[in-house]
């Protein structure tokens, strides 16, 4: 994991929602280029601009293609360093209550 703030930006999605997302080539080509449509959505939320089809865009991405799809990540995305199992996140996150409670106990 190695991304930083400047890895990501702003997208807006085609029903009007931004969104935070890494960059890379398909966020290139909706953010310089009006060339990407598409002819119609599916299972859209509301009637967008048909510029691209969000869900289209990170099935994409869950499939494996993460350059030609959108990756959301929040706004703090440098500081993740390493991917853990669930089970590792949640006992961390036990280990700092407890010691947070007994700070305050």
């Amino acid at each position: 994991m190695s991304a930083t703030e400047k890895d990501t930006l702003l997208v807006k999605t085609t029903v009007g929602l931004h969104g935070r997302a890494i960059a890379n080539h398909f966020t290139n080509l909706i953010t310089t280029s009006d060339k990407l449509r598409i002819k119609k959505c599916r299972d859209c939320l509301k009637n967008c601009s048909y510029q691209f089809c969000t869900l289209d865009s990170l099935l994409t991405s869950v499939a494996g293609d993460v350059e030609n799809g959108l990756v959301f990540a929040g706004a703090r995305v440098s500081e993740i360093k390493e991917i853990l199992p669930v089970q590792t996140i949640i006992e961390n996150l036990k280990t700092e209550y407890k010691a947070a409670a007994q700070s305050f106990a």
